[in-house]
């Protein structure tokens, strides 16, 4: 399982203007909230969340290994820093990650990382949107092919700093594990100067 997320990370992450941002530019969503099929929140540097239970963190031989290729893409957009790691049996994965570049995230997701996504892997495979989580502004991402589908959520976009969370869900089993995954989307927050009284 790790090697095709390897190749699946490497392939996404590789396809290697400013904009006035409008106050309904990342309307308010809310996803479904199930307490039962997530764990306690757990904190990753300044962002929040709870993983969706039974998923445990990868082992430090397959961490290490997915850390070198998603931190060493040639080409890639973003300086990305793994955070943290997690899967369980059904293949169901979570990739917490930092990233960084001179540029707004956003402005570089708009104008660089969606257009590249959409030319190679096609408009139906690939399916966009932004919101805001908690006040937290939000891209997604969504890409398929046949065996995989990865969420990709870029969380504080209006920074040069953010976060990027990857769920990868196999077809085979993706009614079973959407709601889990949108449980643990529902508990998503960054701590920053918009909530800095968050404890």
């Amino acid at each position: 399982m790790i090697r095709i997320l390897l190749t699946l990370i490497f392939v996404f992450q590789s396809i290697s203007c400013e904009k006035q941002y409008e106050n309904n530019a990342f309307p308010s969503l809310v996803f479904r909230e199930n307490q039962e099929l997530i764990s306690s929140v757990k904190r990753f540097n300044n962002l929040s969340m709870s993983i969706p239970k039974n998923m445990e963190k990868l082992d430090s031989v397959s961490f290490k290994q997915l850390e070198l290729s998603f931190e060493n893409i040639k080409d890639s957009y973003f300086v990305n820093d793994i955070l943290a790691a997690f899967t369980n049996k059904d293949g169901f994965t979570c990739i917490i990650s930092s990233v960084k570049h001179k540029n707004i995230v956003y402005d570089v997701l708009k104008n660089k990382v969606e257009p590249k996504f959409s030319e190679v892997y096609g408009e139906e495979n690939l399916i966009t949107g932004q919101f805001s989580i908690k006040d937290n502004k939000v891209f997604q991402m969504i890409l398929r092919d046949e065996k995989i589908t990865n969420y990709k959520f870029y969380i504080d976009v209006l920074n040069n700093n953010s976060f990027q969370i990857d769920y990868f869900i196999p077809v085979k089993n993706f009614t079973k594990l959407l709601e889990a995954m949108e449980a643990s989307i529902f508990t998503i927050n960054v701590k920053s100067k918009e909530n800095k009284d968050e404890k």
